[in-house]
């Protein structure tokens, strides 16, 4: 993932659980209607 800040420079944000975690756990959110996450136009 990156950061990127007001200002347009960017920073690297790794994820520690691993890859595999990661897509699996997006897939959850994903499934669940994206939980966490205001959505909208």
């Amino acid at each position: 993932m990156t950061h990127s800040n007001a200002d347009g420079t960017r920073y690297f944000i790794p994820y520690a659980g691993g890859l595999k975690n990661y897509v699996k756990l997006a897939d959850e959110i994903a499934a669940d209607g994206y939980r966490g996450f205001a959505l909208g136009r």
